[in-house]
């Protein structure tokens, strides 16, 4: 519920979660959590900042966008926290709020639009 309650604080979450599409994912990706600034900063606020990165990549990439790299964004958590216990469980975090959001963002779209799209790739 973290992630979900946090996306509402940027711009018009509203459209983007009753979107079929991706894109306005990413673009508030980019504009917020790209290039983490590590320098002087608390490595709880540098984990949170890649948690929510890895969220959006992770859900943009459910949503079939092939610009979404995930993957990529995981070595970066690792150091961060650099400590494999404390990484597998932000992963097992991530994993929940990605599943939360998609809910979400599932319900959101069905009550606005009428479309299942995000549940049939969910839940199809």
């Amino acid at each position: 519920k973290k992630f979900v309650g946090f996306i509402f604080r940027y711009g018009s979450n509203y459209a983007r979660l009753r979107s079929e599409k991706s894109g306005p994912l990413l673009e508030l990706l980019e504009r917020n959590f790209r290039g983490v600034t590590v320098s002087g900063r608390p490595k709880e606020e540098i984990a949170n900042d890649l948690f929510n990165s890895l969220v959006f990549e992770k859900v943009a990439e459910v949503l079939g966008d092939p610009r979404a790299k995930p993957q990529l964004m995981e070595p970066f958590l690792e150091d961060a926290l650099g400590d494999p216990n404390e990484f597998q469980q932000a992963l097992d975090h991530i994993e929940k709020a990605v599943s939360e959001t998609l809910t979400y963002m599932s319900e959101i779209q069905r009550s606005a639009t009428g479309s299942t799209h995000i549940w049939e790739l969910t839940n199809g």
